[in-house]
């Protein structure tokens, strides 16, 4: 009795452990909690989960529907290819594949926004290697540092761009590596309004989880 009392056991640990190991792991980075009321979501792909303030208005591109739609907003906004400095200067593969903005009426005054790309080239690199290039760039790089969390270790970069002659803006990047294609999002705002948004953007940076590998 006992001995297949045992075995019960034994199988039922042996299948918690067996589901537990097909979660996603959880990379809350910063200690922190988005509010109930944000959004969640998953892209078309299932390849990644955040949370975003209800104010926000975004696009997936990974969709067929809206495939052709985030297109046209990155050829009308020259401001999206630039928040993926400096890796976007100089990968040719890195796709943007999602848009995230906040929909506050303020003119046409830039405003805190989130892309999320893709590229395989950048996969190529090492953490090392890519904290070795940023550092080498031509770009302002505030602050970058590599944030071991287990086979999901991230960069960290803080980022001072240009956007014309008049204008300049700040991103906070979170690039990660995976097995086939490194992923890179970033959250923007231009300089005069940066850090009154530092404490949302870490909130969404906090709430983002690469769900593929």
């Amino acid at each position: 009795m006992y001995t297949g009392m045992t075995i019960i056991v034994i199988l039922g640990a042996w299948l918690v452990m067996v589901y537990l190991g097909r979660l996603p792991l959880v990379q809350v980075q910063f200690g922190t909690r988005t509010p109930a009321e944000w959004e969640s979501i998953i892209s078309a792909e299932n390849s990644f989960i955040l949370s975003l303030p209800e104010s926000w208005w975004w696009i997936d591109g990974s969709s067929d529907e809206q495939r052709g739609a985030i297109k046209d907003l990155i050829a009308e906004e020259k401001t999206y290819d630039i928040s993926t400095y400096p890796f976007g200067a100089e990968v040719a593969d890195l796709e943007i594949q999602f848009i995230a903005e906040t929909s506050s009426a303020s003119g046409s005054q830039l405003l805190p926004f989130l892309v999320i790309a893709r590229s395989s080239l950048l996969n190529r690199l090492t953490y090392e290697e890519a904290i070795d290039f940023l550092l080498k760039s031509e770009y302002k790089i505030n602050e970058v540092k590599l944030v071991d969390d287990f086979d999901k270790s991230y960069l960290s970069i803080f980022v001072h761009t240009d956007i014309d002659e008049d204008s300049d803006m700040r991103c906070w990047q979170k690039f990660i590596r995976g097995e086939t294609e490194a992923m890179l999002v970033s959250l923007c705002a231009p300089t005069s309004l940066y850090q009154a948004n530092i404490n949302t953007f870490e909130d969404i940076l906090g709430s983002f989880q690469r769900l593929d590998s």
